[in-house]
């Protein structure tokens, strides 16, 4: 007996998909902060505790195998007895782990603290996903869910602006509670604005068979799982192999770093109109477009390389576009895995897409770091950079869903 989506009636009430996204969407812009307020804080952090710069890459390593395992975990749970309750406690757990993060003396401290935030963020991320995805049509869910996951970028952005700007002020504890603290504002105004939804707090599936994780596996589907989840592990661990070292050579190039941070910002900037610009097309094959994005930045990628001894303008319009076609494409994997599932199953498929996609953001710095440390040149390591982008453009292009 197959797994039965409930068909719930359209509950009436204050709710609404605006609603829904001025709730979603900063859930998404904490994420993306404080996927990255580590990047900015380790300096800092590592002087006052007396730790190792290089240390810290447990630390990263801590925050993103919490957030692959909050995915993977609280998206099935979610689907299977409530989205609202699952998103109340993912987001309990965010805001009191970043909070006691201001208290820790000690690298494992800090890295438990990390890695249970991670925990929390990471599994709202698919929970919000379905969230915006039940709210409308099945053929506008794309759209609807990629205007959630801007907050992402915009997070990354915006919060390394304001990190930069308020931890000389108040310190880095003070940072990290008043972090916490707005994070569990946010948990008490989400329970408020969700209080009256039957379809958040109801479990999304009939519990007769199979649970959510049965819409990820079943027959003409598995493929897809698995395709979409290779393609999510290597797009995300370009795309943070992208963000963690592009700076870095571009200051190690000979531009100060003030520049090096300008071109940097590009790559988000490019993200966000590509993110959005990438949701408008291809509405009955929705993978296709993606692909072909990022096999045209896998092309971009491989020339970055030979630009960096050219003109830093060349150099800018290319990260840019780089953005605009490799990030926009990255941003777009939640919805594209909110589009493709039943809404029943797609907290589940979101989470697995993203979790394999946290597996990969660890892997992709790594690397890439590795390979800096090795002084391969910078022709080859963006040319190898290039390739698991075209990998996934070319997986992304073999998934058959236009006749979902």
């Amino acid at each position: 007996m197959p797994t039965v989506e409930i068909a719930s009636p359209r509950v009436k009430s204050v709710r609404s998909l605006s609603t829904i996204w001025w709730i979603c969407f900063p859930i998404a812009l904490f994420d993306g902060y404080d996927t990255l307020v580590m990047s900015f804080l380790a300096p800092v952090i590592s002087r006052e505790l007396g730790i190792a710069p290089a240390m810290f890459r447990g630390v990263f390593t801590a925050t993103y195998a919490g957030a692959a395992c909050g995915a993977v975990i609280l998206g099935p749970v979610a689907d299977r007895f409530g989205r609202k309750p699952v998103l109340l406690l993912a987001l309990a757990l965010a805001g009191a782990f970043t909070a006691a993060t201001a208290w820790v003396h000690s690298l494992q401290g800090l890295m438990w603290c990390r890695a249970f935030a991670g925990l929390g963020l990471g599994g709202a991320i698919p929970i919000i996903s379905a969230l915006a995805a039940s709210e409308v049509p099945h053929e506008r869910r794309r759209v609807a869910v990629t205007r959630v996951f801007i907050g992402y970028p915009v997070g990354a952005i915006v919060g390394g602006l304001l990190t930069a700007w308020l931890t000389g002020s108040i310190g880095w504890r003070n940072l990290m509670l008043g972090t916490g603290g707005l994070t569990l504002a946010l948990l008490a105004l989400t329970s408020r604005a969700l209080k009256v939804s039957e379809r958040t707090s109801e479990p999304a599936l009939s519990v007769a068979t199979g649970g959510p994780l049965r819409g990820l596996f079943g027959p003409n589907v598995t493929y897809v799982t698995f395709t979409l989840g290779a393609a999510a592990f290597l797009i995300l661990g370009v795309s943070y192999f992208l963000v963690s070292w592009i700076p870095t050579v571009l200051t190690l190039e000979g531009l100060s770093v003030p520049a090096a941070s300008a071109i940097a910002v590009l790559l988000n900037v490019g993200g966000l109109i590509g993110a959005w610009g990438l949701s408008k097309v291809g509405r009955r094959t929705p993978a296709r477009p993606l692909g072909a994005s990022l096999c045209l930045g896998a092309l971009l990628i491989a020339v970055f390389g030979f630009a960096l001894h050219g003109s830093a303008y060349v150099v800018a319009v290319i990260v840019f576009c780089t953005g605009f076609l490799v990030i926009g494409a990255q941003t777009n994997i939640p919805a594209l895995a909110a589009w493709i599932y039943p809404l029943g199953s797609s907290a589940s498929g979101v989470g697995l897409a993203m979790a394999c996609g946290r597996i990969g953001s660890i892997a992709g710095p790594f690397i890439g770091g590795y390979l800096l440390a090795r002084h391969m040149s910078w022709e080859a390591l963006f040319q190898v950079a290039a390739v698991p982008t075209l990998l996934a453009g070319l997986a992304l292009l073999m998934l058959s869903v236009s006749d979902k």
